[in-house]
C-alpha cells in the first residue's frame, strides 16, 4: 500500500508540474500574441497621416477604400499594403511624388464603402481610387446580427472551463481547442457568406448590387483598380461556389466600366489559407500577405499611372 501511495504521489506531482509548465508556456505564448499594434488616426478618424485637401501639383494621389483589410487590422502602419504600394510606386516613379490616402474602416459593407467614397474620398480629388472588396462586404446588417448571435452561442457551448479562464490560460486554451475541433463555426461562417449572395436570403441583395455598381463606376472613371479579396476563414475549396458567384458579379461590373480587376486568392495559393492569418485568433492578412498584395496592386497601377 505504501509503494502504491508513493507511486501515485509521484504521478500526481509530475502531472501538476506538467500542468504548471503548460500554464507558464501558454502565458508566454499569449503574451507574445497580444496585439500591440498602434492604431494612430488622422484628424478625420482614418488610420493615416493628415493630408491637405488640395492636391500638391504634380503629385500622383492614390486613395484606398475598404474595410478592416484595408485598415490594416493586426499589422503596423508601415506594413499595410496601401503604405507599401506608396513605397513601391515611389521607387518605380522616381521623378514623381506619390501620395497614398487610406480610407479603410473596420466593418464597412458595400453601403459603407460607397458613403465613405462620396463623403471623404472624392473631396481629396485622388488620381486613383483602389477599392478593396472583401467577400463578406455583401452581407445584410440583419444577416450579420444573426451570424454574430449564432457564433456567440457556439462559443458559449464550448466554454467548459469558463470560470477558470480569467486566471488560467490553460483553461482558455482547452476551451479554444474544443471549439476549433468540435464546433459548427466553420459551417456557420460558410452559410452566412453563401446566403449573402442569394437574393432569396439577402433582402438587400439588389440594393447592394446597385451600390457596388455605383462604386465601380466611380472607380472606373479614375482608371483605377478593384481588388477582390477572399474571406480567409474559409479555404478556397470550401467557399468556391459563392466565391465564384461574387467574383463573377464584381469582375462583370469591372468589365462594364473599364476598371482593372485584381484577384487576391491566386496570389496566396502557395500556402494554406491559415498561414496568411495575423494569428490563430485574428484572420486578417498578416504582414507577408500585405507585401504580396501591395506588389500586385502597384503593378496594376503602373500599367496606367496617368
Amino acid at each position: 500500500m505504501r509503494k502504491f501511495l508513493v507511486k501515485t504521489s509521484i504521478v500526481l506531482v509530475g502531472l501538476l508540474i506538467g500542468l504548471g509548465m503548460a500554464e507558464i508556456a501558454l502565458r508566454i505564448y499569449y503574451h507574445s500574441r497580444t496585439d500591440r499594434t498602434v492604431y494612430r488616426k488622422n484628424k478625420e478618424g482614418f488610420r493615416d497621416v493628415d493630408h491637405s485637401v488640395a492636391k500638391p501639383f504634380g503629385t500622383l494621389r492614390v486613395a484606398f477604400q475598404g474595410d478592416s483589410f484595408t485598415y490594416g487590422q493586426g499589422v503596423d502602419f508601415q506594413q499595410i499594403f496601401s503604405t507599401r504600394v506608396g513605397e513601391i510606386l515611389g521607387r518605380k516613379m522616381p521623378g514623381r511624388k506619390v501620395e497614398i490616402l487610406n480610407f479603410g474602416k473596420p466593418g464597412l459593407d458595400v453601403f459603407g464603402n460607397l458613403d465613405n467614397i462620396k463623403t471623404h474620398v472624392l473631396k481629396y480629388d485622388p488620381d486613383k481610387i483602389v477599392l478593396c472588396y472583401v467577400l463578406n462586404d455583401f452581407s445584410d446588417a440583419r444577416m450579420d446580427m444573426q451570424f454574430i448571435a449564432r457564433i456567440r452561442r457556439e462559443v458559449d457551448r464550448f466554454k467548459i472551463f469558463r470560470r477558470f479562464e480569467k486566471c488560467s490560460k490553460l483553461a482558455y486554451f482547452v476551451d479554444w481547442i474544443l471549439y476549433q475541433l468540435l464546433s459548427d463555426a466553420r459551417h456557420i461562417h460558410l452559410q452566412w457568406l453563401r446566403d449573402s449572395f442569394d437574393p432569396a436570403k439577402n433582402p438587400r441583395y439588389h440594393e447592394m448590387r446597385d451600390a457596388l455598381e455605383e462604386i465601380v463606376r466611380i472607380v472606373g472613371r479614375k482608371s483605377s483598380v478593384v481588388v477582390f479579396f477572399p474571406y480567409l476563414v474559409a479555404s478556397n475549396e470550401e467557399h468556391i461556389d459563392f466565391y465564384n458567384r461574387a467574383k463573377h458579379l464584381v469582375e462583370g461590373l469591372c468589365d462594364e466600366y473599364k476598371c482593372p480587376f485584381l484577384e487576391v486568392l491566386p496570389l496566396l495559393k502557395s500556402r494554406p489559407y491559415y498561414r496568411w492569418w495575423v494569428s490563430a485568433d485574428d484572420h486578417h492578412p498578416n504582414a507577408e500577405a500585405h507585401q504580396i498584395i501591395a506588389e500586385a496592386i502597384a503593378a496594376k497601377i503602373l500599367e496606367n499611372p496617368n
